[in-house]
């Protein structure tokens, strides 16, 4: 999908998508799918079930999304408080978010599915998004709830990818 992204919007790669269309827009300087040498510097080791370090996963660059960018529990914040407050955003990206919060398959009477998100009804008839990523060594967790106003990030450094567990 990243590949296809890329070449729709005539991109030179992902990393100049990513930061023309998101991480520029919303001020994230730490969201890339390469890493500067400072950031590599701080990037954290994950863990696995075992004990040991896990890891980095070496996403191939026409994957683009799929496990291929990195980011700080910083950037994960002001995409959550975009999310949050979509009016806050600049366009194109205010003109994107409701798009992605759209539900295209049902997946459970409980359960929809959008571009991304995992969308879970309410009983105050209002919608819960979330979604997860998982690389070795790693879980990230963000979900959202934009008229209870309510959200939150969680990253975790550790992975069990054979069986699904997280462990904090």
């Amino acid at each position: 999908l990243g590949y296809i992204e890329q070449r729709a919007a005539a991109a030179a790669d992902y990393q100049t998508l990513l930061a023309q269309n998101i991480a520029t827009p919303l001020a994230l300087p730490d969201t890339t799918v390469t890493l500067t040498a400072g950031q590599q510097a701080r990037k954290a080791s994950g863990i696995s079930a075992a004990g040991k370090t896990a890891p980095w996963l070496i996403t191939p660059s026409f994957l683009g999304g799929g496990g291929g960018i990195s980011s700080t529990a910083v950037d994960m914040t002001s995409v959550l408080t975009a999310l949050l407050n979509p009016a806050s955003t600049a366009a194109p990206l205010l003109q994107a978010i409701p798009m992605t919060e759209q539900a295209y398959f049902t997946i459970s009477p409980t359960h929809d599915q959008g571009l991304g998100w995992d969308e879970w009804p309410q009983a105050d008839g209002s919608t819960l998004y979330s979604k997860n990523g998982i690389t070795p060594g790693f879980s990230t967790f963000i979900a959202f709830n934009p008229v209870q106003r309510r959200g939150a990030v969680i990253n975790v450094a550790t992975h069990d990818a054979t069986s699904g567990e997280t462990s904090a």
